[in-house]
């Protein structure tokens, strides 16, 4: 659990300093472009924003898209798993289709079809992440349905539905919590991705991926643009990682 603890306190500093430093950050002024030094300890971009202000603000909108996408997955595959009761096997191979599809390249078709935005990016990862949720969900409830506490239960006379909210959601929150952590890696590395691509959010509206996109191009003459977004998007997808390595491990040693 030291892992799982040195995680959570890493992207919980991230988040609040980005949180702080995003407040600061403004529509820019353009007489500022490209410029460097000054206030701003890493220079200003295209146009005229501060770079680490604005890449803070970054991830605080990158890191809710995915977040929302993520919880969508989340809920959607906990009513799929729980209501579930025949034609497993059907629903399954229906889910399994989506689940071939990464959430990138579903972005991509989504775009295609829809204007790039909020939108696109939150539909294209809930609909990839959906049925891995689904599928682990349901695998777990099926094994908590078989111990002995909840055929006592029954034994008593206890409704499915009662014993559903008494004794399957209290034994789901750990695996909840590891999912949610799990997927949140991904979905936050999909956005960044989608929107790096030109595919996630509009232009202007402030992206990570958006930001490595821009900072690539003027790399040689103006590297900061593109170190700090790539500098946080590391920073923070390791700690959530540790979280998450954390959270296998000791689930692999109970």
């Amino acid at each position: 659990m030291k892992k799982v603890k040195i995680g959570i306190i890493l992207v919980t500093a991230i988040i609040i300093v980005a949180i702080i430093l995003s407040l600061f950050s403004t529509s820019g002024d353009i007489s500022r472009r490209f410029e460097r030094g000054g206030a701003s300890l890493f220079g200003y971009d295209e146009m005229g924003r501060d770079i680490l202000f604005y890449a803070s603000k970054s991830l605080i909108y990158s890191l809710s898209l995915s977040s929302i996408a993520v919880l969508l997955s989340i809920f959607i595959g906990l009513v799929i798993s729980s209501v579930m009761r025949v034609n497993g096997f059907f629903v399954f191979a229906f889910l399994d289709s989506f689940k071939i599809l990464p959430p990138v390249l579903l972005g991509l078709f989504l775009s295609s079809i829809f204007n790039r935005g909020a939108f696109v990016v939150i539909t294209a990862i809930t609909i990839s992440f959906t049925p891995i949720v689904a599928r682990t969900f349901y695998l777990k409830i099926e094994e908590i349905k078989k111990r002995e506490f909840v055929a006592v239960s029954r034994g008593f006379g206890i409704s499915e539905a009662k014993i559903y909210v008494v004794h399957i959601l209290p034994n789901m929150l750990p695996l909840l919590f590891e999912e949610f952590v799990s997927l949140l890696i991904s979905g936050f590395l999909a956005e960044s991705s989608l929107s790096f691509l030109g595919c996630g959010v509009p232009i202007g509206d402030p992206s990570l991926g958006a930001m490595i996109s821009e900072g690539r191009r003027v790399a040689l003459t103006h590297p900061t643009l593109l170190f700090v977004p790539v500098v946080i998007l590391i920073l923070f997808s390791l700690s959530l990682s540790l979280i998450s390595l954390g959270l296998s491990e000791g689930d692999s040693s109970s």
